[in-house]
């Protein structure tokens, strides 16, 4: 399943899962091996309490529940049929534990976009056999972890939902195994996201599920990241038819990835690619 025609995009997959679990399940062909596998995964984690759902015949109710969160995401439709509307929202409103500072990232094409800046006390992670560090832990207020990846020569992603679900989940088991990384303790520079997009979700569109057929789908997602932390909101709907001197430290001035890890949870709750169109333009 394909994402937005933006260069950032992010993973709607814990939405879907919620979704699978209210209709019954989805029949996805082999070419939804991956997100099929996930899905059973999500529900088999503790539940995301921030993640909320309704589920109703009334289309005005659906859109009333999007807006509410937020969201311009809007289904259409009618309020007299037997068709169901279901939509989930996920809302993360984290701090970190300390704040950082104001600062101006600077990509190797010399544009400049505001980030926010920690001079000390950052997790980094550094693979086995490189120099640099390529992986921060920033802890929230709240307990959980959020992680950004980030490498110079690029990070290889497949703009398809539930590759970066797997790829965060990958490097979850690998950060915490002394033969893969070592952990340092250093500085971080990271861009502010302001970032809203819709998802492209038209081929869950003729699904079965176990209660019927889905007629319509839409998908959004807004995140912002910066000094203080960050606020993330992704909804889903669904209708069915029954260069610096040596210092542990991660300049990420390109695209990157970031994901949420709550304790307990064998999955992380939320995870983004974000590209320097999602970041916030300094002045």
């Amino acid at each position: 399943m394909k994402v937005q025609n933006r260069e950032s995009f992010a993973s709607i997959v814990p939405n879907i899962a919620r979704i699978s679990e209210i209709v019954g399940g989805f029949l996805l062909g082999p070419q939804y091996d991956i997100l099929q596998s996930l899905i059973g995964e999500y529900n088999q984690d503790p539940k995301i309490k921030e993640i909320m759902s309704m589920v109703t015949k009334n289309v005005d109710d659906i859109n009333r529940f999007f807006e509410k969160a937020g969201l311009s995401i809007r289904m259409t439709g009618s309020n007299d049929g037997d068709n169901l509307y279901i939509g989930t929202v996920l809302k993360l409103i984290f701090k970190w534990v300390k704040s950082g500072i104001d600062t101006t990232i600077t990509t190797e094409n010399e544009e400049r976009f505001k980030g926010f800046y920690f001079g000390e006390g950052i997790q980094l992670y550094v693979a086995n056999g490189e120099e640099r560090p390529t992986i921060a832990e920033l802890k929230t207020q709240n307990g959980d972890s959020v992680f950004m990846l980030y490498r110079p020569e690029g990070i290889k992603i497949e703009p398809i939902q539930g590759y970066l679900d797997t790829m965060s989940l990958r490097l979850m088991e690998e950060i915490y195994n002394p033969q893969r990384y070592t952990s340092v303790t250093g500085k971080l520079a990271a861009p502010n996201i302001g970032f809203s997009g819709r998802a492209n979700v038209n081929e869950l569109t003729g699904v079965w599920t176990g209660m019927g057929l889905i007629t319509q789908c839409v998908a959004e997602n807004m995140t912002v990241l910066n000094k203080e932390g960050g606020k993330v909101i992704t909804g889903v709907g669904m209708e069915e038819s029954l260069g610096i001197s040596w210092d542990p430290y991660l300049y990420i001035n390109g695209p990157f990835v970031v994901w949420v890890v709550r304790p307990g949870h064998k999955l992380p709750i939320y995870c983004a690619y974000f590209a320097p169109d999602s970041w916030e333009p300094a002045e």
